[in-house]
């Protein structure tokens, strides 16, 4: 066995692609991720979905009969609204599921002199009309805050676009930076894995990091953090 793989305190899995697909759990994620618990190793799960409050993402987890307690889900609205507060900014325009409206309760919602835009995936919601609204908040020198940065997503056999282009368009017009909250953010990672080293299960020291992967036939692409 590796050093590394001996060294492990514990794993952080994506969700969709990787413990489940189009909703329906992949095979063998259940006992792999029993295996992980069963052999002391802390479990965390993170996932850039815009979509789904985290509330939703453990019942359905819990509903496959995976193992997940309120703590054990970070998401990519989650590490957004704790950069707004890192950065001290409290009013946002939002343009998310209404679904995750919750995970933004703390900030106000301005759509005159906003802060930050904080961007998601809407689905057939991002419109050329709504794209004309976020971006005259982003030239007038609001913060473009991307909750994710994924160019499409796989609904059941189709591939959809994903926030990341439509975002694009409004960085590219007034050729402004935007801060990415979620993945491919190797800041979002590393948030996930510090969740395990408040009450890591050993002594160890690294995590490794599963998520998907479009190169192969495996779901499972192992990305290791000391």
């Amino acid at each position: 066995m590796e050093k590394w793989v001996r060294s492990l305190r514990g794993v952080v899995l994506d969700l969709d692609g990787t413990v489940y697909d189009d909703g329906d759990l992949i095979d063998g994620a259940g006992d792999a991720t029993a295996a992980v618990r069963a052999v002391g190793l802390g479990l965390k799960f993170a996932t850039n979905t815009s979509r789904h409050p985290c509330g939703t993402l453990i019942e359905r987890l819990r509903r496959q009969d995976v193992d997940a307690a309120p703590d054990d889900v970070f998401t990519a609205p989650r590490a957004a609204a704790a950069w707004l507060l890192d950065s001290g900014m409290t009013r946002i325009s939002l343009h998310v599921s209404p679904m995750t409206v919750e995970e933004s309760t703390r900030f106000a919602i301005d759509e005159q002199q906003p802060e930050a835009v904080m961007a998601g995936d809407l689905g057939d919601d991002w419109t050329v009309e709504r794209l004309n609204r976020v971006f005259p908040h982003v030239m007038g020198g609001a913060q473009l805050l991307e909750i994710q940065k994924n160019r499409y997503w796989k609904h059941g056999d189709t591939l959809c676009l994903d926030a990341g282009p439509f975002v694009a368009a409004i960085e590219y017009a007034p050729a402004t930076t935007v801060v990415v909250a979620g993945k491919p953010s190797a800041e979002f990672f590393g948030a996930a894995a510090a969740l395990l080293t408040s009450s890591p299960p050993n002594s160890s020291s690294s995590v490794t990091i599963c998520k998907r992967t479009c190169a192969g036939p495996s779901p499972w692409e192992p990305e290791r953090l000391s």
